[in-house]
């Protein structure tokens, strides 16, 4: 699964991409200037992913960017929150990306008309 961010001038401004059995586990960004960043979270049933630089491999860096928590606000119709939280060094362009992204890992784990993914 790929998703492509476009600026009002239709340029890319950013990718996400989810591979694998379970998609909602790793989420790779590429930013405008070609950063490359890793959503990831240690395992399915954890509501934090963490943000880190990635080398061309996708081999995470030890160092965090930041990080996206969710939580459920109401069960019984699906509404949740994300917090995203990230390092001050991280400039405008990769924070859209990275705001974005939280949008598609939404879309992953509740797609349109599907049946929720577990937090």
């Amino acid at each position: 699964m790929e998703f492509r961010f476009t600026d009002a001038e239709g340029r890319e401004a950013g990718t996400a991409g989810a591979r694998g059995l379970v998609k909602t586990r790793q989420l790779s960004l590429r930013t405008e200037q070609g950063r490359q960043l890793l959503l990831t979270r240690p395992g399915l049933l954890h509501a934090e992913w963490h943000l880190k630089e990635t080398d061309p491999e996708e081999r995470p860096a030890p160092e965090s960017f930041g990080r996206v928590t969710v939580s459920t606000i109401d069960s019984w119709i699906g509404l949740q929150q994300y917090v995203v939280e990230m390092d001050p060094r991280l400039d405008a362009s990769e924070r859209r990306t990275v705001v974005a992204s939280v949008v598609c890992l939404h879309l992953l784990r509740r797609p349109p008309g599907g049946i929720a993914t577990p937090a």
